[in-house]
């Protein structure tokens, strides 16, 4: 899955915060196939972080994050 849905399911869900329950929620299929593909890298992404030293993973954590 393309890196940009992944941002963009990071970005609403930091839109819906905790209140999932709300009416205004964001579930467009576009979104649910986003989290999907972060939920399928995410332990990769964990398992690559583990293989760096402890300064490398801080600093690839800020850059992931920007």
């Amino acid at each position: 899955m393309n890196d940009v849905w992944v941002k963009i399911a990071q970005f609403l869900g930091t839109l819906n915060g905790e209140d999932v329950k709300r009416e205004s929620c964001v579930r467009t299929p576009e979104y649910k196939a986003a989290l999907e593909a972060w939920k399928e890298t995410e332990q990769e992404w964990e398992a690559f972080l583990e293989t760096l030293p402890a300064g490398g993973q801080e600093k690839t954590e800020e850059r992931s994050d920007s």
